[in-house]
């Protein structure tokens, strides 16, 4: 079922719960190990990056955005928590931002 958050429509993916039965699940939890949504394997990771968003003098960037990562398929992915949060961010930037320099380089 699609999510709306903010003006943006991101789809969550819920097929991953069917392909494994409550042991499997409750053993993936105690192992400490994440199901990916994608794929529904065990062993998906979180990475934390920095994400970047308009351009220009409008550029933003928010660091250590976790980043669910799955070994088994190659995906990576935000959970829909994550992405309200990156939307609360984006609302109140002036409030939770400080302003830096920094370099910015052209690939072409």
């Amino acid at each position: 079922m699609p999510e709306q958050v903010g003006a943006r429509r991101y789809i969550m993916r819920l097929h991953a719960e069917e392909e494994m039965d409550a042991d499997d699940r409750l053993q993936v939890i105690q192992r400490g190990l994440m199901v990916c949504d994608i794929c529904g394997k065990a062993g998906a990771q979180i990475r934390h990056l920095s994400r970047s968003y308009g351009k220009g003098a409008k550029l933003f960037v928010i660091e250590n955005v976790p980043i669910v990562t799955c070994p088994h398929c190659g995906e990576s992915y935000l959970t829909a928590e994550t992405l309200q949060e990156i939307e609360r961010i984006k609302l109140h930037r002036r409030a939770l931002s400080v302003e830096r320099c920094i370099a910015v380089a052209n690939f072409g």
